[in-house]
């Protein structure tokens, strides 16, 4: 129950070293690490480091769904760029860089929220080589990241010097565990970027989670977790493909969630409606909308993690299945 160390202890840090490793290589030593109170507030502390109150950042155009929220907080306006069947598009994202002038980008390009892409390594060093050339700061999510090493390495790998790289603990570990670890840009002085912002406690992890990551990260518990997670998680996707597979579905081995496009002429938020009154809550395209307006792409995010059973998941996909098969014979 010690008091909470500003950036994490140098154990810490050295254990946030060792769990990122195998997506970030790279990354050098530890000093470049700090410990926070999970994504959220990394988001939030580099928000209020490099972009000021008024400013504009840009994000996919269906991204995180707490960022309009976490934008408003911070005081700056979000606008998204187009996507496609791989991701974010490296040309859409030099066009608003040229007519927004943002300041900085978030990205989720490793097994996107919500759509699952996942960037080509083409794709990431465009948009490394298009954020240097119009001083635009990065701040890559990275949670599943562990769940797919098969991934391309990270953008901030690419452009080291202009980057924030986060990875929170919530999927790879345990919902509850509210404990990000994130890669400063090379060649800062932290205190200095930090500034007042140092002093704050809100972007703190709590001592007793930190050190309870730690220890399993040391005795090796957090990979074993891992490993079994990845195992669920296949499970799990394999039974959400055979159910839905005559249905426009990214579903990628070991998801965590799926992105189902619903047929012409059928609506999310009448999808969405029908299963909330059966007990079953999924999520609809617009509520992924970054500037947190405007339309939707008429699609699902199912979460396959959520459920704590794989029987009770099995349960909800039978009865969206009937929905949806429903709903088309309606149309």
């Amino acid at each position: 129950m010690r008091a909470a160390t500003p950036i994490g202890s140098n154990r810490d840090r050295a254990a946030a070293r060792t769990w990122l490793a195998p997506r970030y290589p790279t990354l050098g030593d530890e000093r470049r690490i700090i410990i926070t109170n999970g994504t959220q507030s990394a988001l939030l502390l580099f928000l209020r480091i490099y972009a000021p109150i008024g400013s504009v950042i840009l994000a996919e155009q269906l991204s995180y769904g707490v960022l309009p929220n976490l934008a408003r907080t911070a005081g700056v306006t979000v606008r998204g760029v187009p996507l496609d069947g791989e991701g974010m598009i490296p040309d859409e994202f030099e066009r608003l860089c040229r007519e927004a002038s943002p300041v900085a980008l978030y990205c989720n390009p490793t097994f996107h929220n919500p759509t699952t892409s996942t960037l080509s390594a083409e794709r990431r060093a465009a948009i490394a080589a298009i954020a240097r050339t119009y001083g635009v700061k990065i701040f890559e999510d990275d949670p599943l990241g562990l769940l797919h090493p098969d991934a391309a390495p990270p953008i901030a790998s690419l452009a080291p010097e202009v980057s924030w790289y986060t990875m929170g603990m919530t999927k790879c570990m345990a919902q509850g565990i509210r404990v990000g670890f994130c890669v400063i840009p090379k060649g800062i002085d932290l205190s200095m970027q930090l500034g007042e912002v140092g002093r704050l406690s809100h972007w703190l992890a709590s001592p007793l989670a930190v050190a309870l990551v730690t220890e399993m990260i040391e005795s090796g518990l957090a990979h074993t977790i891992l490993g079994e997670i990845r195992d669920e998680c296949q499970r799990r996707q394999e039974l959400a493909c055979d159910l839905l597979n005559n249905f426009a579905i990214s579903c990628p081995p070991r998801s965590m969630h799926l992105w189902l496009r619903l047929p012409t002429g059928t609506s999310e938020e009448q999808i969405i409606s029908t299963l909330a009154s059966q007990g079953i809550s999924v999520r609809g395209s617009a509520q992924f909308v970054a500037d947190g307006g405007g339309a939707g792409a008429n699609a699902l995010r199912l979460s396959l993690s959520s459920p704590g059973s794989i029987e009770l998941l099995a349960r909800g996909l039978k009865q969206i299945l009937s929905t949806l098969i429903s709903a088309n014979r309606a149309r």
